[in-house]
């Protein structure tokens, strides 16, 4: 199947257009502020619960910078069990929604700190329960998601307007075989495993990944989720709970959601977009800089050319193919294509103009026309047209 990235002309894209680059971006950095926010509900069995109350006071009691033995510590740490009661009384689980949770848990800790406290000292315990709230609890619900994005079509006049500069910008034309990317970073940040024996692998990072292109699913509600699943594997462990995977069986025993959906959902009113992406293989942060991230030339087929885009960026545009074909060896074929606006409809009909080679002939730098009437080019001639085609009924 053929995709396609919108883009405008400007200096970045250029760049990114000649060494075959996307960029991942973090859900906060994207153009719908919605993205990757699902409504986490938390939902899990008492023993959960307990350490959840167990993890907010150690954070408080760190934030406060607090001795062990401390009035203050003693109070908080004496206090658990009453919060455990006050949220679950005798129930075996609990199920409260973000803002029930956050609203029950501040609730009785504040209670509990007041009541045991003097004024000072409880203002304080309030205080750091509010910055672990809004920093650490919030940082991680957040999904360490990078994402770049695609379309089914390339000639969506919404889409040129939008990320295409008003057709003045180009498209560039993907295609996979099987729905899998290879990727591709100058630094090794991708998890990898090598198969030593039937039963045994070595574990480390590699430069090179794949990743599955993945259809967007345009819904009125976001995904749910439960947020037990973002917090169990940052809870305090002994050794011997680790020994037993006592983090594993926690996370077994939580009521499942739509988690999988998190990166996959939009709001129905983007749905004009047909969006297709890509998921980032990685599990750690990683700055912007180390996001810009090689496609396999392999799955690069071509360029769009907007109705509006000037000969001089037309120019810009085939030198960074021109780099890109010669930087890989001459490995793939890249096709040149033009959209154009059909009269009197509100659509653009897409045409080849030819290939990148090496010939400077008369018009447009780097590219040749492919002739039905060579041998030599039938090959040629017919993936364009079969790329055209597809193009034109996307």
């Amino acid at each position: 199947m053929y995709f396609y990235k919108y883009l405008r002309v400007d200096n970045l894209n250029l760049s990114m257009l000649r060494h075959g680059e996307v960029f991942f971006a973090s859900p906060k950095e994207l153009n719908d502020i919605h993205e990757c926010k699902p409504q986490f509900i938390f939902n899990a069995n008492r023993e959960t619960w307990a350490r959840f109350i167990d993890e907010i006071i150690l954070s408080i009691c760190v934030k406060l910078n607090l001795k062990p033995k401390s009035h203050v510590s003693m109070a908080l740490l004496s206090s658990k069990k009453d919060i455990l009661t006050a949220l679950l009384n005798k129930r075996k689980s609990l199920s409260l929604n973000y803002e029930e949770t956050i609203n029950r848990v501040s609730y009785e800790i504040s209670k509990k700190a007041i009541t045991e406290l003097d004024f000072v000292d409880a203002r304080s315990v309030i205080d750091a329960l509010n910055s672990y709230i809004q920093n650490e609890l919030n940082t991680e619900l957040n999904d360490k998601l990078y994402i770049t994005s695609f379309s089914k079509s390339a000639t969506i006049l919404t889409m040129w307007g939008h990320y295409g500069s008003a057709e003045k910008g180009f498209a560039i034309i993907y295609e996979t075989n099987d729905g899998n990317i290879s990727l591709e970073s100058n630094i090794e940040i991708f998890p990898s495993a090598k198969r030593l024996s039937e039963s045994s692998y070595s574990l480390g990072i590699s430069r090179f990944s794949k990743a599955k292109l993945l259809e967007v699913a345009y819904k009125n509600k976001p995904v749910r989720a439960n947020g037990f699943r973002k917090l169990i594997p940052t809870f305090s462990f002994s050794d011997q709970e680790d020994f037993y995977d006592c983090c594993e069986i926690l996370l077994a025993d939580l009521p499942k959601y739509n988690e999988g959906d998190i990166g996959r959902v939009k709001f129905t009113d983007w749905k004009y977009e047909k969006e297709l992406r890509l998921h980032l293989p990685v599990y750690d942060e990683l700055a912007p800089p180390l996001r810009n991230i090689k496609i396999s030339i392999k799955h690069i087929k071509g360029v769009i050319f907007g109705s509006n885009t000037s000969t001089s960026d037309k120019e810009n545009i085939l030198s960074a193919c021109y780099h890109l074909k010669k930087s890989n060896k001459n490995e793939s074929e890249i096709y040149i294509f033009q959209a154009k606006s059909i009269p009197s409809q509100y659509k653009i009909n897409i045409t080849a103009l030819g290939r990148i080679c090496d010939i400077q002939g008369k018009g447009l730098p780097f590219i040749e026309k492919v002739s039905p009437k060579k041998f030599e080019d039938k090959k040629y001639l017919e993936e364009m047209l079969k790329i055209s085609e597809s193009i034109n009924a996307s």
